[in-house]
């Protein structure tokens, strides 16, 4: 009975070892869309994130649908 109580435990903190670690934190989030006279539509956007050690990440997209 022993057993079964430590493999339950030790599996509970094994799962729950990535929630404590955390996630990226989404700090600012924009997006713009333009429609060009010509029918083509670009789309950018840019998302910055900070990690649990606290660098920062900026991604910038650029797309264009012709």
């Amino acid at each position: 009975m022993r057993a079964y109580i430590a493999t339950g435990l030790l599996t509970l903190v094994l799962a729950g070892a990535p929630m404590v670690v955390g996630c990226d934190r989404e700090v600012s989030k924009d997006e713009t869309t333009e429609t060009h006279p010509d029918g083509s539509v670009s789309k950018d956007s840019t998302v910055v994130t900070e990690k649990p050690d606290g660098t920062v990440v900026k991604q910038q997209d650029h797309t264009v649908n012709p």
